[in-house]
């Protein structure tokens, strides 16, 4: 009886350009994490993290990544859907690119959408999400978008 091989994904990163740590783009100077992220928006907003609209557009995102609705930005959304590639029970995120200009009320969502796009232009990998990093692609001269392994634990 042949025995099945085993899918080892530590085998496979290489393979899998979905995890980022193995390939150091974590550690480069043009990569801007979530926390430093969030703190230059509440910077460049002048808001504080008390402030409603800043309360309401991070309870937004939380709902978004807690129940993998679609998170709607100025030109792009964000979506889900399940891929057995990286998981069988968590839905991983894709970039559906949209050209409405979609705008907010909300100051802090404006400015949110303004600083990265001005980041993403400007050839940073963001972390715009929790253990999301959007960026733009030289190669297929799109938006991609990187998942931590910290996304699926």
């Amino acid at each position: 009886m042949k025995k099945k091989p085993e899918i080892s994904i530590d085998r496979n990163k290489e393979k899998i350009l979905f995890f980022m740590e193995e390939n150091g783009i974590l550690k480069k100077s043009n990569f801007i994490d979530y926390k430093k992220f969030i703190s230059t928006i509440l910077l460049k907003s002048k808001l504080s993290q008390n402030d409603n609209d800043v309360i309401s557009f991070l309870s937004k995102i939380k709902e978004t990544l807690n129940n993998y609705l679609p998170l709607v930005l100025k030109n792009i959304v964000i979506d889900f859907e399940l891929n057995n590639k990286f998981s069988f029970d968590k839905k991983v995120p894709f970039i559906l690119e949209t050209n409405d200009k979609i705008e907010s009320n909300n100051q802090f969502e404006k400015t949110f959408n303004e600083e990265l796009n001005h980041l993403i232009k400007a050839n940073y990998y963001v972390e715009f999400l929790p253990n999301l990093i959007l960026y733009f692609s030289s190669n297929s001269q799109n938006l991609r978008i990187y998942v931590k392994k910290s996304y699926f634990n």
